[in-house]
């Protein structure tokens, strides 16, 4: 698992999920209108690319669950 912090609208998490498709990537912003428009591109174009909508601070995350972690500021 590859998680983004601060995904925004999804560009980049897409564009690793389209090459890297034996990857899963989460991307998590707080922002409901970006992740609006994420999981909508994700549905339709990245099956291996989840959106969540919410506070990084506020989401448990499991660390033996992920490999890696990008915070986009």
């Amino acid at each position: 698992r590859f998680y983004i912090i601060h995904n925004g609208s999804g560009e980049l998490s897409f564009l690793l999920a389209l090459q890297n498709p034996q990857i899963r990537f989460i991307g998590i912003d707080s922002d409901s209108d970006k992740t609006t428009v994420a999981r909508y591109v994700a549905e339709k174009r990245a099956p291996n690319l989840t959106v969540i909508e919410g506070d990084i601070a506020q989401i448990q995350l499991d660390p033996t669950n992920f490999t890696t972690i990008i915070q986009i500021a």
